[in-house]
């Protein structure tokens, strides 16, 4: 973990869904990181910020990313992906209400 980060981000690669907020618009897309505030996804096609974004894994799970994805997040950040592959666009999403006063692993 890095002295700017508050929480430890735990790889993954998840396929998902992430649906706009005010159009319904559904983009296929990765999460391809988390941590308790937000989750790194990879996308296909940049993302405004302050884009509001729920994001809906598209296998069924009971973990602890499945119950942190319950809250909608919006996009703090979008850049072009560092290794281009299946995405080419980065985005950072802040998870809303993950405001808490002292640090946890996830």
């Amino acid at each position: 973990m890095t002295p700017e980060r508050n929480w430890e981000r735990q790889p993954c690669f998840e396929p998902c869904i992430a649906e706009l907020d005010g159009t319904g618009e559904r983009i296929t897309c990765h999460v391809l990181d988390y941590s308790f505030t937000g989750v790194r996804l990879g996308v296909d096609r940049p993302l405004p910020a302050g884009t509001r974004v729920r994001v809906h894994l598209l296998a069924s799970g009971t973990g602890a990313l499945a119950s942190m994805l319950q809250r909608p997040g919006a996009v703090t950040w979008c850049q072009t992906a560092k290794d281009p592959g299946q995405w080419f666009f980065e985005v950072g999403l802040q998870l809303m209400d993950s405001a808490t006063p002292s640090k946890r692993k996830v």
